[in-house]
This record gives structure tokens, C-alpha cells and sequence, in this order.
């Protein structure tokens, strides 16, 4: 891949091998640790080190005495040049400093490993920040995110809004509620060779909601719905991902079309029964958001409703949210653990569609779509008037909370999705810290 030109102020990031024949007067080579550079392999199924030299290939000896030829000419050449090593993984294994460090005589050498191995006063500006405690000290060194109140919350208005899905991601872990939804911190990957859950999801999705919203939403004619669902699945694959999509991708099509084809076998028996789709992708949007009082305060929801569906004879209304994931969980099992809401996205839609005039008794429920089709169909939430009551208290707190601007501690253990902030919450130390500051705590 050829590189973009690089834009002042931009930094410009390059491969360690690169860096010595880039004119830059300023460098800061990270990630200097020993096993990266120098780079050494050790165990090789087919050609170990031994073999190589043996050969005549590139060994661990050459990739020395080329990673130390090209620092050499990075500190000879420039005017700055800064070295950064890493004290542990992210799992929390010590790591080492490049050997290229201590190529040097016995007096720097006892300097530098002094410096690197010492205590925090000893390499200054190189703190750890781990959420340890250390020796002598009794709080941490990691800095959480303070809990302010009043008209701002670190720095960022106020909140008084949020979408009803993302009241789960606060009860999951206030901090990393705050690094996606108030900092909007987010991975991008350039990379991928199929399809992850949210773009099979919403490929289905997708699908669905121009089903509901065309001209055969009432139809109870399986073949008739198949095709429809047929053309609506490749013409958004083709808008999508083009007519020549990965071979990955091609195939979680086809799995995609297999669900979609039990959806219209339920689909049609949903509709004799009298159930009609009135209300499709119903968005109640940030411009125009559904009240929702807290202390006699006025909060804002927002949110879209995959499919309100209104049967006449029973003259009663049902909230639908599609689900693709693979494993098919019903209501009761995606929205509390142990007795306590953990999700509120089906009762919070209950105010969003005050909006579009429904109200009293809603039912609740999911239209399944897993892996196993002889699961596909809907699931009804059994909740009565007691436990919605439970979930718009608990709704209530998370906005007490998002008032005050309270953001931490982070969740231990991590929620299942926290991969893309782990070395931001450092997981696998904040057990520890919390631990700790529970037993100073008790000290006092």
C-alpha cells in the first residue's frame, strides 16, 4: 500500500526499518524492547536459526548487526531521536529493553540499567500509571476519571440525552461507557476478510426493514416472500460489497439467505394470525426525543425501533427488536443477570413509542433470527407491571449518575465486548487496585 503524503500537523508513523532513511530531524521509535529490536526467532519449524546460518540466510546475528547499524545512523543523523520500551505487556509480563541499549561500556551501562530498572524518580518522565500500588505508597498510580458534577463532566457538556441501547454500556462499566460515548474512542480496521456480527446484523436488518416497509409486508405467500426476500438480500450485497464480494463474505450470505427463508415460513404464519406491521425502523431522533422524567427533570431519549406490529382482533400492540446473533438468547436472558437489569433497551422503548401515539399494555419481544433456523421466530418478554417499574428505576439511576457525572470505577471483571479498551483500562491490574483500596479503606 502506498502511503498518503504527510500533512502538517499530522505525525507520520513508519516501520522501524524505514526510520533510518526518513530526513526527519525528530524520531520516536516506540515499542523498543528486546524480541522487536533486534528482531530474533528462536523456534522455527522448518528453519531455525541454526539451519539459517548454516544456509547462509538472514539469522538472528545479521538482524543484529543490522537493527544496531541503522540505530547508529538514526543518532548520528538527526537531532532528536527518542527510544520508548515498554515496562509489561498487556497481559502484564515484564518486559525487557533491547539489548541495543546496553551495547555501550561498563560505566553507561550501569546508568542505563539503572535508570530503566530503578525507581519512578530514577527515569523520569517514563511513569507507569498500571494501577498498582507500590511500596511506601497507598494509592494508586493510575488516574481515574474524576466524578464531577454540576453543569460540565470532564470537560464535555452536560448529558441530558442518550439513546436507549447505550444505558447497557453504562451499566456494563461506567468507564468504558466514557472512553466510546463521551470521548467517542473507537478502533478502525482496514482489514477484515468477512463479515464481523454488526455487519451481519445490520446486512440483515437492512433487508428487513425494506421488507417492512414494501408493498408485501402483509403477505402470508411463503414462495412470493422468499423471492422478495431474495432480490432485497442481493441487491444490497451488490450495494454493499459489489458483485464481486471475498469469498468469506459470499458465504455468510448464503448463510444469511438460510435465515431469511425460515423468517418467511414464520413470517406468514405470524401474519394469519391477524398481526400486521404498523410501524417500521420508527426513529424517535435527537432533534425530536421522547421525554423521560427523572427527579422532576426532563432527560431526552432517542433510539429506532426495528418493528411495531398491531393486531386488530386483539387490539394490541408488540415492540420487536431483530436479533442475529448466533446463540438466539430470548428477553429474560439479555436483559438480567442474577436478578438485577443489566440491558433496558425493550422497556425503555416502551416511551419511545408514546411518540407514534401507543401506549397503555405493550408486549415486548424479540423476532429471533439464530444460527439454528428451527429457533427462528418470537420471543415475548414476560414482564409484568412490576419489573418494567424495576427497569425504569434503574433507568432513573443511570441518569442520576450521567448527571453527576460519574464514570468510574471500571467494571472487574471486564464486560465480554472490552477488547478494543484493554490497554487503555489496563485489565488484569484494576482487580488488584480495587482490592487494595478496599483494604486501606477498612484500615482507616
Amino acid at each position: 500500500s502506498i502511503p498518503p503524503e504527510p500533512v502538517s500537523p499530522a505525525i507520520e508513523m513508519l516501520g522501524q526499518l524505514e526510520l533510518a532513511l526518513d530526513d526527519a530531524p525528530v524520531l520516536i521509535m516506540t515499542g523498543f524492547n528486546d524480541g522487536n529490536i533486534p528482531q530474533a526467532i528462536t523456534s522455527d519449524v522448518f528453519l531455525p536459526n541454526g539451519l539459517r546460518r548454516h544456509l547462509g540466510l538472514v539469522d538472528n546475528e545479521h538482524r543484529y548487526a543490522r537493527d544496531a547499524y541503522a540505530l547508529s545512523s538514526m543518532l548520528a543523523s538527526k537531532r532528536i531521536l527518542r527510544l520508548i520500551a515498554g515496562r509489561s505487556s498487556l497481559e502484564g509480563d515484564p518486559l525487557k529493553p533491547s539489548r541495543l541499549l546496553f551495547a555501550c561500556d561498563e560505566d553507561t551501562l550501569s546508568v542505563r540499567v539503572e535508570r530503566f530498572f530503578g525507581g519512578r524518580e530514577a527515569s523520569a518522565g517514563c511513569g507507569g500509571g498500571m494501577g498498582r500500588l507500590r511500596a511506601g505508597k497507598s494509592v494508586s498510580d493510575f488516574a481515574m476519571v474524576p466524578e464531577v458534577g454540576g453543569d460540565t463532566t470532564n470537560g464535555c457538556e452536560r448529558i441530558n440525552a442518550l439513546g436507549v441501547t447505550r444505558f447497557a454500556d453504562y451499566l456494563a462499566c461506567p468507564y468504558r461507557f466514557y472512553l466510546s460515548h463521551v470521548l467517542h474512542l473507537k478502533t478502525l480496521d482496514d482489514v477484515a476478510e468477512e463479515l464481523d456480527g454488526a455487519a451481519f446484523g445490520n446486512l440483515a436488518h437492512d433487508v428487513l426493514s425494506r421488507f417492512g416497509s414494501g408493498h408485501l409486508r402483509e403477505t402470508t405467500h411463503i414462495g412470493e416472500l422468499r423471492l422478495h426476500l431474495d432480490e432485497l438480500l442481493d441487491d444490497l450485497v451488490i450495494l454493499t460489497y459489489g458483485r464481486s464480494p471475498l469469498a468469506a463474505v459470499c458465504a455468510q450470505v448464503e448463510q444469511l439467505r438460510r435465515r431469511l427463508y425460515a423468517f418467511a415460513n414464520w413470517q406468514c404464519g405470524w401474519a394469519k394470525k391477524g398481526w400486521e406491521i404498523r410501524f417500521c425502523e420508527l426513529t424517535i431522533s435527537k432533534d425530536k426525543p421522547a421525554p423521560f422524567v427523572v427527579d422532576g427533570e426532563v432527560f431526552h431519549l432517542h433510539g429506532r425501533i426495528d418493528r411495531i406490529d398491531y393486531n386488530p382482533q386483539l387490539n394490541a400492540h408488540i415492540i420487536f427488536d431483530y436479533k442475529t446473533g448466533d446463540s438466539g438468547d430470548v428477553p429474560s436472558a439479555t436483559h438480567k443477570s442474577k436478578g438485577e437489569w443489566v440491558n433496558l433497551q425493550l422497556p425503555l422503548y416502551r416511551h419511545l413509542a408514546k411518540e407514534a401515539g401507543i401506549t397503555g399494555d405493550v408486549g415486548l419481544g424479540y423476532i429471533l433470527l439464530p444460527k439454528d433456523v428451527g429457533k427462528i421466530g418470537e420471543a415475548i418478554a414476560e414482564w409484568d407491571g412490576e419489573d418494567l417499574k424495576e427497569a425504569d428505576e434503574r433507568a432513573w439511576w443511570v441518569v442520576r449518575q450521567l448527571r453527576q457525572g460519574v464514570f468510574g470505577p471500571p467494571a472487574d471483571p471486564p464486560p465480554s465486548y472490552s477488547e478494543q479498551f484493554a490497554a487503555i483500562c489496563r485489565e488484569g491490574y484494576f482487580g488488584e487496585f480495587l482490592e487494595c483500596n478496599d483494604l486501606v479503606v477498612g484500615e482507616e
